[in-house]
C-alpha cells in the first residue's frame, strides 16, 4: 500500500554479486514494486534480479525506469530485452580512472 502511494521507488535490493533465483521474502519485495509501477522505480547499479553479464532476468527482477549504474554500463544491459528491466540507464562517474576503465572493458571484449 505504501509503494502504490510512493512518488519513487529506490531499489537496492539486491546487487552485482546476486545469482539463482530470488527467494522469499524478496520475491514478494520485488513483485510489490512492480506492482506500484516502472514510471517511480529508481534502480541503484541494476535492477535486482537482472544478471549483469548476460542480461537475464531471474524469477523475480526489478522493472525500473531508470537505472543509474556506476563507471559503466553493465555488459548485459545491451542483450536483447534487459531495457525492458533497466528503463533509461545513467552512468554515474564515482571517481574510477579512465585508463582502469579501458583496460576492464578491454578485457571483456577481447581488445
Amino acid at each position: 500500500e505504501q509503494l502504490q502511494s510512493a512518488d519513487v521507488i529506490v531499489d537496492a535490493v539486491l546487487g552485482t554479486g546476486f545469482s539463482g533465483d530470488v527467494r522469499p521474502p524478496l520475491d514478494c519485495v520485488i513483485r510489490a514494486i512492480n506492482a506500484a509501477g516502472q514510471s517511480k522505480v529508481v534502480a541503484i547499479d541494476l535492477p535486482s534480479g537482472l544478471d549483469c553479464d548476460s542480461g537475464r532476468p531471474c524469477n523475480a527482477t526489478v522493472k525500473a525506469g531508470l537505472t543509474i549504474t556506476f563507471v559503466a554500463p553493465k555488459i548485459g544491459f545491451l542483450e536483447q530485452g534487459a531495457g525492458a528491466f533497466t528503463g533509461k540507464v545513467h552512468v554515474a562517474d564515482i571517481g574510477a580512472p579512465v585508463k582502469l576503465i579501458r583496460q576492464v572493458l578491454g578485457a571483456q571484449t577481447g581488445d
